[in-house]
């Protein structure tokens, strides 16, 4: 009995080591056949495999950290203030309105351009805060290093400007008053900050991203118009030809925003009017801050009547904001672009989600 069940288990033992043998061989065939490579108990996909991509253009890692410093303090000034950079750095502009002898300044620290100055630091700093997109070691250090370029390309700028500024042999006169360039100064700073703060969200997720974007659409109409004029488009109605490109220059980039923002979960579509509104404030604001320039002058009463300019500039801020006076058919554009753009896209991703479950039953 003993002899016959050892030669039954041996029978036993035989056909399982014949099954695993032809199991392997048929599973090393089958891979190889596939493109499969087995190794070991994992199974590696060689070719054809399916691997999912990251989205395109945000989460592909370019530049070592030591890139973004100078990068961010490069875009902050040279990019953020283009249109004055185009403009000779105001070599002819702001001599006539502001009584200073410089040859040109870094940035127009005068009170004869104060909205070109809010702007061109907002803008730079949003364009240095999703520079820190291009960073390849991490959001942290990346943010570290672009908001640090940001700053120090602020502060060289501005220490350069305000020594022209302040010269005997250059600056005289109201701009050359001390509050008035501290005043400036801080408007600069400010302006910086928040831009970096807006534009750093793009580091958080597709939503930040988004309302980076959207902060960027607001800028881009009112920074695109000044590019345009100077580089040299002043023809008869060219102003209103430049107004119509940059409203579609930030409309573009509302679509942008929108799409970035996407609608899966359908909480995100909450995101969508927030977006919106942000853009909708940016041009409003250089109109009010363009409005305290005729009101800041000599002779108007500094600091006395500050209080006075600044409830004059908000009354402006509040009829700029209005939409009767603002064209709004780049606007609703966008939006419905974006809405057929995000749609299509889920409709495709479904079908292509639909495609692959029906693939994987058969």
């Amino acid at each position: 009995r003993r002899d016959s069940w050892e030669e039954g288990h041996r029978g036993r033992l035989c056909a399982l080591a014949l099954t695993r043998i032809s199991g392997d061989w048929l599973t090393r065939a089958t891979s190889h056949l596939c493109g499969v490579k087995r190794k070991e108990s994992h199974v590696t996909v060689q070719h054809p495999v399916a691997v999912e991509r990251e989205p395109a253009g945000w989460s592909v890692a370019r530049l070592p950290t030591f890139a973004l410093v100078p990068l961010a303090a490069f875009v902050w000034w040279i990019v953020g203030f283009l249109p004055w950079v185009l403009d000779g750095f105001g070599s002819a502009r702001f001599r006539q309105t502001s009584g200073l002898q410089a040859h040109w300044l870094a940035i127009p620290l005068f009170n004869g351009d104060i909205g070109g100055l809010g702007l061109g630091a907002g803008t730079g700093g949003l364009l240095v805060g999703l520079v820190a997109l291009l960073g390849r070691d991490g959001p942290g250090r990346s943010a570290i290093a672009a908001a640090t370029g940001g700053v120090l390309g602020m502060i060289v700028i501005l220490v350069l400007t305000r020594v022209q500024i302040g010269n005997g042999n250059i600056g005289r006169g109201f701009s050359a008053d001390a509050r008035v360039v501290n005043g400036l100064t801080l408007v600069v700073v400010l302006m910086t900050v928040i831009g970096t703060f807006v534009g750093l969200l793009g580091l958080t997720g597709s939503q930040g991203r988004g309302l980076a974007l959207a902060g960027l659409a607001g800028a881009v109409g009112v920074w695109t118009v000044g590019v345009l004029h100077a580089a040299g488009w002043t023809d008869p109605g060219g102003y209103g030809h430049t107004a119509d490109v940059g409203h579609w220059a930030g409309a573009g980039v509302l679509v942008l925003a929108l799409v970035t923002l996407g609608a899966r979960p359908i909480s995100r579509l909450i995101g969508w009017p927030v977006a919106v509104l942000l853009a909708w404030f940016v041009a409003p604001t250089v109109t009010a801050s363009s409005y305290i320039e005729a009101l800041l002058r000599p002779g108007y009463g500094l600091p006395d009547r500050v209080s006075d300019t600044i409830s004059a500039a908000a009354h402006v801020w509040r009829l700029a904001s209005s939409p009767s006076v603002r064209s709004l058919t780049p606007w609703i554009t966008a939006v419905v672009v974006a809405a057929v753009i995000v749609v299509g896209r889920e409709v495709a991703a479904g079908r292509a989600r639909d495609s692959a479950a029906t693939d994987a039953s058969h």
